[in-house]
């Protein structure tokens, strides 16, 4: 019987929110993001912010139904809840959820989220993207390129104490600008999200 209550209880504490905090500590700190990309070839994320740049791959399709919606403004970036948790190695996974209302979407762009399980709630809709890629010091490249209107707070969460001071061991980012002042990733341009 005793057996029995103590897996009971080591069931519920496992099942608590604290453990969550324990897993991946409670430390964490805000990302103030200026630039939100996204690639012309719908399969890259760019998180711009002022210390670190974050660059995400898709390989859902999830971006390619964004990126037309994006371009009529009709999605905007839910920064309440957005997250990012790092590894030590700088690796980065979260989600960027971005909302808007569902009656600006047309009917075959509903349809093509609805493919991914996006579904309108209460005349809004939520688009999830989930994120894996990596975080880069954001030094030699110019910031004074197309921001958004309003600067983003992510909450990045992380386990190393270390880890934010560590700017030694992240590479510097791979973005680049062209001759024209058009922002890329190796071959593929990046267009600024509004």
């Amino acid at each position: 019987m005793k057996v029995t209550k103590l897996f009971l209880v080591v069931l519920l504490f496992a099942q608590s929110s604290c453990v969550t905090k324990a897993l991946w500590g409670d430390k964490s700190y805000q990302e103030r993001v200026n630039q939100l990309f996204l690639g012309t070839d719908g399969r890259y994320v760019v998180l711009v912010g002022e210390k670190y740049h974050y660059i995400f791959a898709d390989n859902s399709g999830m971006l390619k139904v964004i990126l037309p919606i994006k371009q009529r403004n009709a999605l905007i970036i839910r920064s309440q809840d957005t997250f990012l948790k790092l590894t030590s190695e700088n690796e980065a996974n979260g989600e960027l959820v971005l909302y808007g209302a569902a009656s600006a979407l047309t009917p075959e762009e509903l349809q093509a989220l609805g493919s991914f399980g996006v579904r309108p709630n209460n005349g809004n809709i939520f688009v999830t993207v989930n994120l894996l890629g990596r975080r880069y010091a954001a030094k030699y490249l110019n910031q004074n390129f197309s921001r958004l209107e309003n600067s983003q707070e992510i909450t990045v969460y992380y386990r190393d104490s270390n880890l934010v001071k560590n700017v030694g061991k992240i590479a510097v980012t791979p973005i680049a600008v062209g001759l024209d002042a058009v922002l890329l990733i190796g071959k593929v341009a990046l267009i600024p999200f509004e």
